[in-house]
């Protein structure tokens, strides 16, 4: 479909819910594979339980045993004794071979309403699911796109920070559901693969951040009653802006694959130089946003096609798809300059039309 995905860059729910109970003892009423992402970080229990961790269920022959009549109520003692109830998500229902089957949102409500406790959910469609997306990602929510096809857990949890949402007409969709969505999707498609062309053809919305002015030469903006004539020029400058927080490219730095997936490998080696790399790493991320930015087109993941280049003075080099946008958009020179503080890194960037 036009997306290179390494599997470092896949953020699954288990990995982040090993994450967050690192060190704690947990009842997983979870498939096999789910224990397997679990088991480095957590202690896994049948009694004694920090946490009741509920999953959701598949096709196989697991379901039946994991959701037992027996586990149900060992968690509900577990619960009875103070563990918190935890859930990977709660959804109601899933899309089957056989059609729509209960999910695990319906076992955690059981248990909420018998242990009259509240579940914790980390998956869709709470936004701590989202922000930790981003925060792998390295994105805003205005820089980044969910596709998916159920509309309360993708396309709710999404618009209600402020993705861009995509719903596609497989698995879970129904008309109906579309009919009644609250928020609607942004756009829907038949398949996942229709979505390259969609963002092909569309248009990007500039964010906030970015300006657009226009440069008159000292013309007078009055409308003179004078002899027909060419109208003047007009030379346009478009300018990106980028602020980040050090810190946050630093514990970005910690994740597998974050480097390689973002800077170009001159990038790291001249970062990795430098006595305090985060600096140049942060400096550089802010740089790739505001040319993304001036550019009209984002990043999209594609950081690595926005090469800052040379020292002092930066310069930009931009290949693949970002390369052929830019050519698209008229784009002429770009201009670069980053900074940053102790604390923070920013960038702007300007962009003026090609010379014709």
């Amino acid at each position: 479909m036009g997306f290179g995905v390494d599997e470092a860059e896949i953020e699954t729910t288990p990995h982040a819910a090993a994450r967050l109970l690192e060190g704690k003892r947990v009842l997983a009423l979870t498939m096999a594979a789910t224990h397997a992402d679990l088991a480095p970080l957590v202690k896994l229990v049948d009694e004694g339980a920090d946490v009741v961790l509920l999953g959701g269920v598949d096709e196989s022959d697991e379901t039946p045993s994991v959701f037992s009549y027996e586990n149900l109520s060992r968690a509900f003692a577990e619960l009875q004794r103070g563990a918190r109830l935890v859930c990977l998500h709660k959804n109601r229902w899933w899309q089957t071979a056989a059609g729509p089957r209960l999910d695990g949102g319906a076992f955690a409500a059981g248990l909420e309403y018998a242990a009259g406790v509240e579940a914790e959910v980390l998956g869709k469609p709470s936004r701590a699911f989202f922000e930790a997306a981003l925060a792998e990602l390295g994105a805003q929510p205005e820089e980044a796109i969910m596709v998916g096809d159920d509309v309360e857990s993708d396309i709710g949890g999404a618009k209600a920070l402020g993705l861009r949402a995509i719903l596609v007409r497989t698995g879970k969709f129904r008309e109906e559901s579309l009919a009644a969505a609250q928020p609607a999707p942004d756009d829907v498609v038949d398949s996942i693969s229709d979505v390259p062309a969609l963002l092909e053809r569309a248009a990007p919305i500039p964010a906030l951040s970015t300006g657009h002015c226009r440069r008159t030469h000292g013309q007078s903006p009055r409308v003179l009653k004078a002899a027909p004539q060419a109208a003047p020029k007009i030379a346009r400058m478009k300018v990106g802006v980028d602020l980040i927080e050090i810190a946050r490219i630093e514990r970005a730095l910690r994740r597998p694959g974050f480097a390689a997936r973002v800077f170009t490998e001159a990038e790291r080696e001249y970062c990795d130089s430098r006595a305090k790399p985060a600096q140049s790493y942060a400096g550089r991320f802010a740089g790739k946003e505001a040319v993304g930015k001036a550019l009209g087109c984002g990043v999209r993941f594609t950081w690595r096609e926005i090469e800052i280049v040379g020292r002092p003075k930066p310069g930009v080099r931009l290949s693949g798809w970002t390369k052929a946008w830019a050519e698209r958009v008229g784009a002429g020179a770009i201009d670069l300059s980053m900074t940053h503080s102790k604390e923070l890194a920013a960038a702007i960037c300007v962009v003026t039309d090609a010379v014709e």
